[in-house]
């Protein structure tokens, strides 16, 4: 499992359920290493994506109050979530938001900041 962020010179990796920038290679950056590949996001990361998945990608949302929904596994733990993406046999990304990546980071194998 690989965590994948960026993140401000003061460590902020989100503002209001948006990212604090816009930068277009920072986003094609991560476009290039995770299409193809599976993403485990927390709810409101999801919801700041516009409720919606990323082209080309497995989504797996870890949410206690998300219901159910056909186009993304929706797990109420991270180790579901982690059973999950392991079914796609793809590389698994945690992307956000915090307490997710404070629960993932101790289980990490890598982790890409920028």
């Amino acid at each position: 499992m690989i965590l994948i962020a960026a993140l401000t010179g003061r460590r902020v990796i989100g503002r209001r359920g948006a990212m604090p920038w816009h930068i277009s290679e920072e986003l094609k950056h991560f476009r290039k290493l995770t299409t193809g590949h599976t993403l485990i996001v927390g709810r409101k990361t999801f919801e700041s994506l516009g409720s919606r998945t990323l082209p080309r990608r497995h989504t797996v949302v870890v949410s206690r109050t998300l219901p159910d929904r056909p186009d993304v596994d929706v797990c109420r733990t991270l180790d579901e979530a982690l059973r999950q993406a392991k079914t796609y046999h793809t590389e698994v990304f945690v992307a956000g938001g915090a307490e997710i990546y404070r629960q993932a980071l101790p289980l990490a194998d890598a982790l890409y900041l920028s």
